[in-house]
């Protein structure tokens, strides 16, 4: 952590990618943070590798208000990120992954039969495009 945050301060770093653990410890320890490390550069996170709570985001929308905070979702098959919230107003949808990244196509299917399954239905989700592994 200590690392990072010098890292972020040393480096004017604005955007950072993050895993939930990551971002609650940010949010858990903030004021100590912020008072030893100028993280003033810092703009943009992006958090993927499970769902923050609403709880945890407002939070650290509170505790670094010039942070905006985006949600991505991705697999180690997507080699990287496979949706990711792209605007403020996506990101306030609490427990969205946002949109489907660029030249990525996705459906929901059902896991027995392998047929695409209509809106609002539980299935396994596919993914297809340049980024995903064979």
């Amino acid at each position: 952590m200590h690392d990072m945050l010098l890292s972020i301060e040393k480096f004017k770093a604005s955007y950072l990618p993050l895993v939930p653990p990551i971002l609650v410890a940010m949010l858990n320890n903030a004021d100590a943070i912020k008072s030893k490390y100028d993280l003033s550069s810092l703009q943009a996170v992006l958090c993927g590798g499970a769902p923050l709570s609403k709880e945890v985001t407002e939070g650290f929308i509170e505790k670094y208000p010039d942070v905006t905070i985006f949600q991505g979702y991705g697999l180690t098959e997507s080699s990287g990120v496979g949706s990711s919230t792209e605007s403020l107003e996506e990101t306030r949808k609490y427990g969205t992954a946002g949109l489907v990244s660029a030249s990525t196509e996705a459906m929901i299917v059902d896991t027995e039969t392998a047929q695409p399954l209509p809106v609002n239905r539980t299935g396994e989700l596919w993914l297809r495009g340049p980024t995903i592994m064979k």
